[in-house]
């Protein structure tokens, strides 16, 4: 087995302590996230998303980072001319990389869309 296959299988989702009653649903980490970046103020966030992706829309991402009081100075948003696996759009590919490369180097850029 790969490492990506054995994290893949390994992984846990439940929300819930072990030996409680629990149903898979979709998952959603942003109050976890919002505490993490309380507690940690240098903590800084890059939000990736294709501009027609119909399964996680990038205005969802801004309705959420809103909803939760997360500083918007803190994060930078980028929105990618491709759908939900942009980075099968090679152009969206070298994009995301490149994103990717200057949120690392500690400028990331907000692109969103208008």
């Amino acid at each position: 087995m790969v490492p990506s296959e054995a994290a893949s299988t390994n992984w846990n989702y439940r929300d819930v302590p072990e030996g409680e009653y629990w149903e898979p649903h979709y998952l959603n980490v942003s109050a976890q996230l919002t505490t993490a970046m309380r507690q940690n103020t240098a903590m800084k966030v890059w939000v990736a998303n294709g501009c027609s992706d119909m399964i996680t829309p990038f205005f969802d991402a801004e309705i959420t980072f809103a909803r939760y009081g997360i500083a918007q100075e803190r994060v930078a948003m980028t929105c990618y001319k491709a759908g939900h696996m942009m980075y099968l759009n090679e152009p969206a590919l070298d994009a995301l990389a490149a994103g990717l490369r200057t949120f690392y180097a500690g400028k990331p850029e907000d692109a969103r869309p208008e």
